[in-house]
């Protein structure tokens, strides 16, 4: 082996940096477009988020693009082609009582000693109850008496709770968990879940389904009505037959009469199967609409937000700035201008390819916007780019994370993008048509006599759509649908 030199010629393709971020403002969404604006703005003085006012406006000296960019209201008539926006773009307290009141024969909850705040009352130093699940329960747990074993066990247990509020982790973990810092019985862990349990929500810490119930039914005001009895009855010992067994047999079983039984019923369906869930800990998510799509004149048409806080303007301040500076300051501010021109011709390019693409989307789906989810028509992002002349990844990038707002509600414009299956009352149909039609079906199916999946696909075949039944099955699970032999409803 030996050191040596070596000459090759290649070529390799780099991305300039007007290129990356003209990528990087394409697959924005508006909010994120805004954050992304006022930082440049920040850290750009040349630049200026225009109000309307003189301040801003533009000058000979900025060139590029237009003084405003981004907050123009752009409209088209859907059935135009290739029709340009206005902005001129490129091509391309908890205040409820606590019950924890023992079960007969279990005890006191603060049997044991040690319990509250060796200081005074726990109300004291009790935080406010948090907004998830565990949050709200440990905030209980510190209102109520119990002594240090019970507490620690009630924290062992509240932290394995699933989100919808059941415990599917075996007492014996929980105790295996515990030790050797403290050693206790199943026994001792089981009658602290049954104190949780009548925590808000009251189920919570339920093995299954029938525990849930049944906890919610016995901390019912008056647990003797014949309702309430009743219905503790069918839940203890016939759930599983509730949804496919005659109302005369319920009512047998139940020991009661059937207007009795009918009262019953509506009182187990009022009943919470997952007491977690409404406790739920993330965030609500706030759409912001990127793109509009309005019916005018009976046409439809495609309008981007006319915000005017999006108005990128280049601060004329600066630019006499620039030319009476001295060298060094010229020099900077001369980058900053050029830094904004790019920025500005970027966003520009980014509001007509989010108009063009959104209105080809529009043109495709007029169907869905007239008639609703069982007319949309199959739509691939390779149609749209053979369309408009861009590349597939272009497109891709431009409904990424972006949402159409249509009379019929707000949609993510990738939601519009759907395979489809041959045939059809009207042509071809896309899977979220044929989605929205099984639960069509579903919804007007005999409570008594439920479509199983192979009905539903023998149904949607009389229309022309040759869906197998797993298909179906699969589309019904998506719309959280039960099986048919779940649907089932005495009549």
């Amino acid at each position: 082996m030996r050191a040596g030199l070596e000459l090759r010629l290649g070529q390799q393709l780099r991305l300039s940096p007007q290129l990356r971020q003209a990528l990087k403002l394409l697959q924005m969404s508006q909010a994120e477009l805004e954050i992304e604006l006022r930082e440049q703005v920040e850290s750009n003085p040349v630049l200026d988020l225009g109000d309307g006012e003189a301040e801003g406006g533009a000058d000979e000296d900025a060139g590029g693009p237009g003084a405003e960019i981004g907050g123009t209201v752009a409209t088209v008539d859907s059935g135009a082609g290739d029709a340009g926006t206005d902005t001129g773009g490129s091509e391309d307290a908890y205040d409820g009582e606590l019950d924890y009141s023992p079960e007969p024969g279990e005890g006191d909850w603060g049997t044991g000693g040690g319990g509250g705040d060796a200081e005074g009352d726990p109300v004291d130093w009790a935080a406010a109850p948090a907004d998830d699940l565990a949050g709200h329960l440990l905030w209980q747990l510190r209102l109520s008496p119990a002594s240090d074993s019970d507490r620690a066990i009630a924290v062992a247990l509240i932290e394995s709770l699933e989100p919808d509020g059941y415990l599917r982790v075996d007492l014996e973990d929980i105790q295996a968990t515990l030790a050797p810092d403290l050693v206790v019985s199943v026994a001792e862990i089981e009658a602290v879940r049954h104190r949780l349990q009548r925590f808000d929500p009251v189920g919570v810490a339920s093995r299954d389904l029938r525990d849930c119930l049944l906890v919610q039914l016995d901390a019912l005001p008056d647990r003797e009505d014949p309702v309430a009895v009743a219905a503790r009855r069918l839940v203890d010992a016939h759930l599983e037959k509730l949804p496919r067994t005659e109302r005369a047999q319920l009512a047998r079983l139940a020991e009661c009469d059937e207007t009795t039984l009918a009262a019953a019923l509506d009182l187990i369906r009022s009943l919470d199967p997952k007491p977690g869930g409404r406790l739920d800990a993330s965030a609500p998510e706030y759409v912001q609409p990127d793109v509009y799509a309005v019916r005018e004149q009976g046409r439809w048409r495609v309008a981007l937000p006319g915000d005017q806080g999006h108005q990128l303007r280049i601060n004329r301040d600066y630019l006499r700035m620039a030319r009476e500076a001295g060298r060094e300051a010229r020099s900077y501010l001369r980058g900053c201008l050029q830094e904004a021109r790019w920025l500005m011709r970027a966003l520009e390019q980014r509001q007509d390819t989010l108009y063009r693409v959104a209105s080809a989307i529009v043109r495709a789906q007029e169907a869905f916007l007239e008639q609703g989810p069982q007319a949309m028509r199959p739509l691939m992002l390779k149609d749209i780019a053979a369309e408009l002349d861009i590349h597939e990844s272009t497109v891709s990038r431009t409904v990424a994370r972006k949402y159409l707002h249509t009379p019929r509600g707000v949609y993510e414009l990738r939601h519009f993008f759907s395979t489809g299956y041959a045939g059809g009352e009207d042509g071809d149909a896309a899977a979220t048509a044929v989605r929205a039609l099984i639960g069509e079906l579903i919804a007007a199916e005999d409570p008594a006599r439920p479509l199983s999946d192979q009905a539903l696909a023998g149904l949607l075949k009389q229309r022309g759509l040759n869906v197998a039944r797993r298909t179906v099955a699969k589309y019904r699970e998506q719309l959280r649908l039960a099986p048919s032999h779940e649907r089932r409803r005495a009549g």
